[in-house]
């Protein structure tokens, strides 16, 4: 088994990550969403791991998830039913911001691209 991040043995600061905030939807994509309990920090020392890893991510989505107690885990607001059947709760996702993230040129560097709503 493949340990991304948060082994045990590495000392992560400040930041944490949230199972329910990580979402791999496939195409070498990744969605991370940022709210109660995963922390931007978390999201870019992922980023920095899965997208200059052999058979890791081509791509990973940060999505900003609005500051409201329905909005807790990414996957209580957008989950897959099937390979294209989605459940969607649309007052929150609506409110949801997404920068996308993509490897460097050089190892452990990160292309941002932030998507307007």
């Amino acid at each position: 088994m493949n340990i991304w991040w948060g082994g045990c043995d590495t000392d992560h600061g400040p930041a944490t990550l949230e199972g329910g905030d990580v979402m791999p939807i496939g195409n070498g994509v990744v969605l991370i969403g940022m709210g109660e309990r995963t922390s931007p920090q978390a999201v870019v020392q992922v980023a920095k791991r899965v997208l200059h890893r052999e058979g890791g991510a081509k791509r990973v989505i940060a999505c900003q998830m609005p500051k409201s107690r329905a909005a807790m885990h990414l996957d209580t607001v957008f989950s897959f039913l099937d390979i294209d059947l989605l459940s969607v709760f649309p007052d929150v996702v609506d409110e949801i911001t997404c920068t996308s993230m993509y490897a460097g040129d050089r190892e452990g560097e990160i292309r941002f691209e932030r998507h307007e709503a």
